[in-house]
Parts: C-alpha cells; structure tokens; sequence
C-alpha cells in the first residue's frame, strides 16, 4: 500500500496476495512509489515490512512465524455480544485445530470459574433482577452461539434459570475465570497446540430474560 495516499482516502491500493505450495509470494510495485508497506498474516500472526527508500529494484524479504510450532499462546478477551443477552470471547490468534479428530473447543473449557457461579470458565454476577422475589443465577443456553467462521470470537447465548417466563429478567456482568493449569488439555501440548492462555478484557454487561425469551 502506498502510505503517502492513505490519508487521502486511496484505499484502493490495498491488493492482497498469496503464496505458492512453496510459500513464496511475488508482488510487482510501480517505479513511482517511494513509501509503501507489506503486510503479512499467517494464521492470526501479523508481520510488516515498510519501505521508504523508494523501488530500488528487486528484494527479497523473509518472513518467519514460529507461533503454533511449540503450541499457541493465546489471549481471551471478553466483549460485549450481538445482543443484550450475550457475550463473546475473542481469541487472538485464532483457536488452533487439535491434532486429533477433536473438534476446537470453546475457550471457556479451558478456563476455571472464579466462584461458587462458576459456570464453565465464567461467573455471572447478577446485581437486579425483574419478576423475581429474590435475585437468581443465569444459564447457558447451549443451543445457541458458538464459533464464527476463522475461529476468533466465541459467542454465548444466557438465560435465567429455573424459569420459561419471558417476562422475568435478571441484569448484571459476566466475568472469565483464569486459565485452568490443572486443567489436562493445557498440559497436553501436542494434542491442543495451546501453550499459554492470558486473559485479558474481563468484563461484559448482561441482560437475560426467561428461557422463552430467548
């Protein structure tokens, strides 16, 4: 891309390429351009390289991207969902594919709850509720949600417990637990590829109704 036009809206320079079975990759640039920067990802791994001594002819830039080879470390951030009665768990990089015919699993399976709520990796903290007489938990609802296409965002569906009444609702946070190092697929490496979990934004709004309502 040709950083000096970027500001003047000249999105249009942005051309995407792809490398061979060999993993090369040949990008031809005009003479004229004299700032411009390669962007390169590989399986949620981002490098650049910017170049601002003008087209000097032909170069030859290695990239090298080691993540994944020793197992992935990876970060959970939790975001709010597309819908008041949800959250997400973003995965960066993207939720590596076990090594054995295992589907990815959701992130909070690798994590532990951080209370007597606990549920799967995550602690609702419910602070008012409509309906009710007193305060109640909340549910997963289990199906619905789930990963999107590139396996970065995770997405759980939430109901109140104990109740069909759409009319009831329950308002509070969800918060993540912490990575769980008992927890046998961290310790298994070579089948996960997960080296290391950080958590790192933790904490999204939530407003869930009966299960009816969902």
């Amino acid at each position: 891309m040709l950083d000096d036009l970027l500001p003047l809206g000249y999105e249009f320079l942005y051309e995407t390429y792809y490398t061979n079975s060999a993993g090369d990759c040949s990008v031809t640039v005009p003479k004229t351009w004299k700032h411009w920067t390669v962007n390169v990802s590989y399986k949620g791994e981002n490098q650049r390289q910017a170049f601002t001594q003008g087209n000097v002819g032909k170069q030859v830039v290695y990239y090298k991207f080691e993540n994944g080879c020793n197992g992935f470390d990876l970060r959970f951030d939790l975001i709010p969902g597309p819908t008041e009665n949800s959250v997400i768990i973003k995965c960066t990089p993207a939720m590596p594919e076990p090594n054995i015919a295992l589907p990815r699993y959701n992130p909070s399976f690798f994590l532990t709850g951080v209370g007597v709520a606990g549920v799967a990796g995550m602690d609702p903290i419910v602070t008012s509720c409509t309906g009710y007489n007193t305060v109640v938990s909340l549910s997963l609802n289990i199906n619905k949600g789930g990963w999107n296409s590139d396996f970065t965002e995770y997405t759980y569906v939430w109901y109140c417990t104990f109740t069909d009444d759409a009319r009831k609702c329950a308002e509070g946070k969800i918060i993540l637990g912490y990575p769980d190092d008992k927890n046998r697929a961290l310790k298994n490496v070579k089948v996960w590829r997960i080296r290391s979990i950080t958590v790192g934004s933790n904490s999204a709004p939530i407003r869930a109704q009966g299960y009816e309502g969902h």
